[in-house]
């Protein structure tokens, strides 16, 4: 996914706020990963559309995905797994000109990460927000491919560590059960 220079801003900050408060803003997460799965959608299918369009339809999806994330909060994150997991499975062949591979890994990423959401809720919203905002971030910056990548591994990896350091006031690894993600 690529950002339009005017946008990027908005993408490196969303990507900054899920690297260290995903979990505890789970809304902000399901709504950001709404978002994007929207952007990429009405890019794809809505791709004649002006920007302003585009646009309007991932901030739909993101809002309705922020709402409905502080109704039903498990299911609307293991939606925003199910989808995160998508999207980085199909990145992994986007530059390939295999569209048979790309729903293949789109569709397992999709349940891994879902089903990482469904049995290590905690962990899975620490890893999957570190992770999606780490993509943010390093797409945002506009960087080389190689730059980008080091980028991100450094910020995903700043985000688990700042996340599970913060999940249960200090050590992060003492957490039996699910968050307190209301707050």
């Amino acid at each position: 996914m690529s950002f339009a220079p005017h946008s990027s801003g908005a993408a490196l900050v969303a990507g900054a706020l899920l690297l260290l408060l995903g979990r505890r803003l789970y809304w902000l997460f399901v709504g950001t990963i709404g978002f994007l799965a929207g952007f990429m959608l009405a890019q794809r299918f809505a791709q004649h559309q002006p920007a302003l369009v585009i646009l309007a339809i991932a901030l739909v999806t993101g809002l309705i995905g922020a709402v409905l994330a502080v109704w039903l909060q498990e299911a609307m994150v293991l939606v925003a797994g199910f989808l995160l997991g998508a999207g980085l499975g199909s990145s992994l062949f986007a530059s390939a000109d295999a569209h048979t591979l790309a729903w293949l890994a789109a569709l397992i990423g999709g349940v891994v990460g879902a089903l990482l959401v469904l049995l290590v809720f905690d962990w899975a919203l620490i890893v999957l927000s570190s992770v999606g905002g780490a993509a943010l971030v390093a797409q945002s910056l506009g960087l080389d491919r190689s730059l980008a990548a080091m980028v991100f591994v450094a910020a995903a990896l700043v985000g688990i560590v700042v996340q599970a350091q913060t999940m249960r006031g200090g050590n992060g690894l003492d957490s039996p059960g699910r968050p307190d993600i209301t707050t």
